[in-house]
């Protein structure tokens, strides 16, 4: 056709010629069209194998999908590169691979080429080498209603729409400013899709009238909602929108304290790890004597069910707003795990600020319990040392040493920065003041948790609760964390989602935590 003066690196460019000219919309017809006697030397055609140049295909006729596919233009190129040996087995490897990947792409579109766009759609995507199988079937679920029937003789697409579902899910949250780990690959092409757009693919799918037509808006927003899809994509976006605002939310109590998940709402009995008796030697022959585990019980706790009720209108769905309702359902996470560290933070308070009762009838924090220090000045090096011995010294119920090692610091922010240059000056193995006084290196291995609802007049030193039990966290194990539960109002334009959260917590031992009060000396 005269195009082409040279080709260089033909075996190269002979395999990468498809993603050249097909992979682009606006090439021109002449360059996807076939080719026939074509002359290297001259790359001259017959006038009659070239259409007009502004001549387009009549209305409503199906386009041509040989035109289409790009083989045709990488037969061109081989044809003009010649017989080479290189090239000829460069050409059949990019041959196979096309050719496999139309086959999938033409037996996706085979079972339902009675939709109407489906076969530009097709055109398109064989146009496109480097369009994914995933993005093509995203963009067929888009179009094929729920009831429709396969052709005979053709590979259908799966019948569930699990796919455009999930696509639709994702597009809206990350329309909505919410971050997604593990996007679904079709969720680029849902996203150019407003929420009218997506209930009107939805009402579609179903069989239904399209939305606004026909019936008012009214109806149709009712029709969205008792199909299949619409819903799903619906409690899908909130439930990730309400998880993610749970994660997103700092949560400095997950680092030290212990998680389960219970049952029921009955109270939970726990037996601690430091409670099992000490082993007795037993000579030859002799008898092993019974030990006792449960002379150390924690006090019994349950799970507490909080919860808020959220509204989604007919008003918002009209007006495309479901992006600020998503945001106040990650709002609603973000809630969820504050009221878990509202519980846990809560129990510091109690007591006059020295912990809730433990079951020996004294507060977490108790001479008696060998884990409250002496008032210090300030956070230090040696205010640390002497927290550390307190928890080396801790003993099972039985008398056994437990020699706890000191894992987490828990400060408030006004010993944030305090306990920040003593881990840095521990870390780097220098000498920190003005007296050369020496950190120890185990201080730098400490992991730090700075809290806001913690008291200024106080810091502690706990050990992991791997090693001896201190606080745990339940949740309820059908829920497994902040749910999201939907209800239809028949006398209003809206749509009800109950969010709900059953969490609890308990110390169940005083040996893994030691307080070390700050004040004037």
């Amino acid at each position: 056709m005269g195009f082409v003066d040279e080709i260089a690196e033909p075996q190269r460019f002979a395999a990468h010629a498809p993603e050249y000219f097909s992979g682009y919309y606006n090439t021109p017809r002449e360059l996807l069209m076939p080719i026939k006697n074509t002359s290297r030397a001259s790359g001259a055609t017959t006038p009659s194998q070239n259409p007009a140049p502004n001549q387009s295909p009549a209305p409503n006729q199906n386009p041509d999908l040989s035109q289409a596919d790009p083989r045709n233009t990488l037969e061109a190129f081989r044809v003009g590169l010649g017989s080479e040996p290189v090239v000829q087995a460069a050409y059949d490897a990019v041959m196979q691979n096309l050719t496999e990947r139309n086959e999938q792409v033409q037996g996706l579109f085979a079972a339902f080429r009675d939709i109407p766009g489906i076969q530009a759609l097709e055109a398109r995507c064989l146009a496109d080498p480097r369009m994914s199988i995933d993005r093509i079937q995203a963009q067929i679920l888009a179009r094929v209603p729920n009831n429709a029937a396969p052709l005979s003789g053709g590979n259908s697409v799966r019948s569930d729409s699990s796919d455009f579902v999930r696509a639709a899910s994702d597009s809206l949250l990350i329309r909505a400013g919410i971050r997604v780990s593990n996007p679904h690959p079709g969720a680029r092409d849902v996203m150019g899709m407003g929420l009218k757009d997506i209930v009107r693919a939805c009402i579609s799918r179903g069989g239904g009238s399209r939305f606004g037509e026909g019936d008012s808006q009214q109806l149709s927003f009712r029709a969205a909602m008792s199909t299949s899809d619409f819903p799903s994509i619906l409690n899908g976006t909130l439930n990730k929108a309400l998880r993610g605002g749970y994660e997103v939310e700092p949560a400095t109590f997950a680092a030290w304290t212990r998680h389960v998940f219970v049952p029921d709402f009955k109270e939970q009995q726990r037996l601690l790890l430091g409670s099992a008796p000490g082993l007795l030697k037993v000579g030859e022959g002799g008898e092993y004597q019974n030990g006792s585990i449960d002379e150390d019980k924690a006090v019994p706790y349950k799970v507490e069910k909080f919860g808020r009720i959220i509204q989604l209108t007919w008003e918002a769905i009209i007006n495309d707003d479901l992006g600020a309702f998503l945001r106040i359902t990650q709002a609603m996470g973000q809630a969820a795990s504050r009221t878990e560290a509202d519980l846990v933070y809560k129990t510091f308070t109690e007591n006059s600020g020295f912990g809730p009762m433990m079951q020996d009838g004294k507060a977490l924090f108790h001479e008696d319990h060998k884990n409250l220090g002496a008032i210090q000045g300030g956070l230090t090096s040696e205010a640390l040392g002497a927290a550390r011995v307190l928890l080396r010294r801790q003993t099972t119920p039985g008398g056994g040493a437990l020699n706890l090692v000191p894992r987490f610091l828990l400060v408030a922010p006004e010993h944030e920065q305090d306990a920040e240059v003593l881990l840095a000056t521990a870390g780097r193995e220098v000498t920190s003041g003005t007296n050369n006084t020496m950190v120890p290196a185990w201080v730098g291995k400490l992991d730090l948790v700075v809290e806001a609802r913690l008291a200024g007049n106080a810091f502690y030193l706990a050990t992991s609760p791997e090693n001896v039990d201190t606080m745990e966290r339940a949740w309820l194990e059908i829920d497994n964390g902040p749910q999201i539960d939907e209800e239809d109002s028949f006398r209003f334009d809206s749509r009800s989602y109950k969010v709900r959260h059953v969490c609890g917590c308990r110390w169940l031992d005083w040996r893994g935590i030691v307080m070390v009060p700050v004040g004037p000396t």
